[in-house]
């Protein structure tokens, strides 16, 4: 009897803990691992049985299931840096030849290069900025660097040395771009160093190297740096190229009495077929006041290398060259939308002082007419040896000098356009490039 009363009361309290229990695991959402699934929605509340009451020291009271903290939301990776691209180091290379230290340093803080070409773009631009100290504190270790080519890393010891980039090798196709553009920054250090010496050569022909690298350059332009390196251009060219006794390529003639201009430029082509001379460029090689300053046994130097032009669209400026040298550079006007300047090649033909202008369909329009754009001077452009509608003159309104305005025609400031009516001859190549 006492065995089946015992068996019955422990049967009792087993009853009772399982009913107790059960609700409170549905309750907690427990899964068979015993972890809480945070990706069900919780049941509603189940009100547990009804058991039988059981003395507190027969049975200790179950513990309620501790609810676990939620699971931190997943945090993403960062992006991985994104490498510089060329474009992005081509305007970097744009900056650090046209722009002063504190605007590429600006550009280069905001940019995706490596910390190694950060540093390098920066010891060549506070290098040219005066400030070799800091060159040198940017440059150390670039030496070593396997982001740098040879070639830049001799741009970089040039740089902090203060020392002379030297001529670059224009046919050279395997230059970097930012080396391109640290040489040229470089050189025009150079022009400006060696004008402010005095040796006006070196100046001319690092001018020189500059202006026409950046007119066919695949980066934007900057009219404001080509207007410097124009300016310093003409100063270095009045000792240089404009100088009697400068060191250009020429044939001497000797003045006869009865001798004008005219006949010493007729006698030198007579004896030097190859030469393509005008009377006004004779005079200003030779620093003459005008046609009439020469007088018998005076020597006169006559410039071998032919006069050519070269006129690029895409920075509206136009370079005055003998042989491989730019003398002479200007800011152009170019042909505005439906009249775009056609790139081709042309030569020199019919030169006009105060021209009149020939509309087409219209009558022709005198010079000094308020409608006349054509300025002082005209210089048609010939194709197939015969002069076109194109061609270079002045302007009445010297603002729209840079801008896309004209017909199609280069249009130039007055004061520009009647020096090279002088210098240029007819029959003088012109290349026009986009």
């Amino acid at each position: 009897m006492r065995l089946l009363w015992g068996l019955g009361f422990t049967l009792v309290i087993a009853l009772g803990l399982w009913l107790g229990l059960r609700p409170q695991n549905e309750v907690a959402g427990k899964n068979s691992a015993g972890f809480l699934d945070v990706s069900d929605t919780a049941p509603a509340a189940v009100t547990p049985a009804s058991a039988p009451a059981v003395s507190a020291a027969q049975t200790p009271a179950a513990a309620s299931a501790p609810t676990p903290a939620p699971a931190p939301a997943p945090v993403s990776a960062p992006p991985p840096a994104r490498p510089a691209t060329r474009v992005e180091e081509q305007a970097i290379a744009a900056a650090l030849l046209h722009r002063p230290w504190s605007e590429v340093s600006v550009t280069l803080s905001q940019s995706e290069l490596s910390e190694a070409r950060r540093k390098m773009f920066s010891a060549v631009s506070a290098s040219i900025a005066g400030d070799r100290e800091r060159a040198a504190k940017f440059a150390q270790g670039l030496d070593k660097s396997d982001e740098l080519d040879a070639r830049e890393r001799s741009l970089v010891a040039a740089a902090v040395q203060g020392t002379t980039a030297g001529p670059r090798d224009a046919s050279s196709s395997s230059e970097s771009v930012a080396a391109v553009a640290m040489a040229l920054a470089l050189r025009a250090r150079d022009a400006a160093q060696s004008l402010a010496a005095g040796k006006f050569e070196d100046s001319a022909r690092a001018y020189s190297e500059v202006l026409y690298a950046d007119a066919t350059a695949t980066w934007p332009s900057d009219r404001t740096a080509l207007q410097r390196w124009s300016d310093g251009l003409a100063q270095a060219q009045a000792g240089h190229r404009w100088n009697a006794k400068g060191s250009w390529p020429a044939v001497q003639i000797t003045v006869k009495s009865g001798d004008s201009l005219t006949s010493v430029r007729q006698r030198a082509i007579k004896e030097h077929p190859e030469l393509l001379v005008c009377t006004g460029l004779i005079e200003r090689a030779n620093q003459l006041k005008n046609e009439k300053s020469i007088h018998p046994n005076d020597v006169l130097r006559i410039p071998t290398e032919r006069a050519h032009m070269l006129v690029d669209i895409s920075t509206r400026w136009v370079l005055y060259m003998m042989g491989d040298e730019v003398v002479a550079a200007w800011e152009g006007g170019v042909g505005k939308p439906g009249n775009e300047t056609v790139p081709g090649q042309y030569k020199i033909g019919q030169k006009l002082k105060n021209p009149s202008w020939f509309k087409p369909g219209a009558a022709p329009v005198p010079f000094g007419s308020p409608d006349n754009p054509l300025g002082t001077r005209w210089l048609a452009w010939q194709v197939n040896g015969a002069d076109s509608h194109l061609g270079f003159h002045g302007t009445t309104d010297p603002n729209s000098v840079g801008g896309a305005v004209s017909s199609g025609c280069v249009r130039l400031r007055n004061e520009d356009v009647e020096v090279l009516f002088e210098i240029l001859p007819e029959k003088a190549d012109v290349l026009v490039q986009p």
